[in-house]
């Protein structure tokens, strides 16, 4: 099994807007790292026998990174590969947001060499000071796909490659005195002025989870765990990985193998989960916060992808099979 300190880090998001307003800025001040989480230790993730109450195919292992496929059917998938498709096609804008949304010298684009092919998506940014951003974001909605039953969970996963990578700022983020990039992350959709996010956040030689009240801000209650705290950038470089964030009841993370929620210090209730290279690379678990919102929110979440830098740096990375699904009880 492939260790921990050979891990390779990425990121994922913190944004929220309002009405027209894209500007991401720091999610967080931490003043204190948190302690390392051992996660080379987990036994392989199945979720074959668990498909039946995730709107799946019994036959469709829905941790297999695959194309979107009518033989595996998900709340939501993204490949990249329909015919004639723009980056944004078969993404549901959420109010408050456009497709694609960008801030400095940033973009989106399809592009050849996929983990998948023919394409996958390319997003790039770069800035000499200010936070930067090229993004894709979806709005997910639980009802009524599954009407008449009950929410346990949603867990969204892609692949992503490291084209380019230098953190060269140390202001913003939830790390202080480093640079933070991101490239998945999850918001409530009802949006304010200090808009409530998750983010995997890339930092230096970490990846950590970072569970904001206010990730434009910076304050507010917040829980940060590390997926892992000693990563080699050069080691992702060119090699696709995947990248999972969970999000439901704690109880339900358990049993589809992230043991890390089974900690004691991890309550019962709803929970957050990152995972890289399929658990091989590192996994963190913490609670959401009561203060984040009622435990309703995660059935219509804002999904994030593509490159945001929180500071000056570049970034430029390849995605591929975004998909999405809900758990019921």
């Amino acid at each position: 099994m492939v260790r921990a300190r050979r891990a390779l880090a990425l990121v994922v998001v913190c944004a929220g807007l309002v009405a027209t307003l894209f500007a991401c800025a720091s999610v967080l001040g931490i003043e204190d790292r948190p302690q390392r989480v051992e996660a080379d230790a987990a036994p392989p993730l199945d979720a074959t026998a668990d498909v039946s109450d995730a709107g799946a195919d019994a036959q469709c292992n829905l941790f297999e990174s695959r194309a979107c496929s009518a033989d595996c059917p998900r709340d939501f998938c993204d490949d990249f590969d329909e015919d004639g498709q723009a980056p944004e096609t078969r993404w549901k804008t959420p109010i408050g947001f456009k497709n694609p949304f960008t801030r400095g010298d940033s973009g989106v684009m399809l592009t050849t060499s996929a983990n998948s092919p023919p394409m996958a998506l390319s997003a790039t940014t770069a800035s000499s000071a200010q936070t930067s951003y090229g993004m894709l974001a979806h709005l997910l909605s639980f009802h009524p796909a599954h009407d008449g039953q009950q929410f346990d969970g949603v867990r969204v996963a892609l692949d992503f490659r490291i084209d380019a990578l230098s953190l060269t700022g140390t202001g913003g983020g939830p790390v202080k005195d480093a640079g933070n990039a991101a490239v998945l992350g999850m918001l409530r959709s009802e949006l304010s002025a200090q808009p409530h996010g998750i983010a995997i956040v890339l930092s230096g030689k970490s990846m950590a989870i970072d569970v904001a009240d206010d990730v434009l801000g910076g304050t507010g209650a917040n829980a940060l765990g590390v997926v892992n705290d000693n990563l080699d950038l050069t080691f992702l470089e060119g090699n696709w990985l995947q990248l999972e964030l969970f999000v439901g009841d704690r109880d339900r993370a358990v049993k589809l193998g992230y043991d890390r929620c089974a900690a004691a210090d991890v309550g019962p209730g709803l929970v957050a989960v990152a995972a890289l290279g399929g658990r091989a690379l590192g996994v963190a678990c913490v609670d959401v916060p009561a203060s984040f919102g009622p435990p309703s929110w995660p059935e219509d979440p804002i999904i994030l992808a593509g490159s945001l830098l929180f500071s000056a740096g570049n970034a430029s990375f390849r995605i591929d099979n975004v998909v999405a699904d809900f758990f019921v009880k």
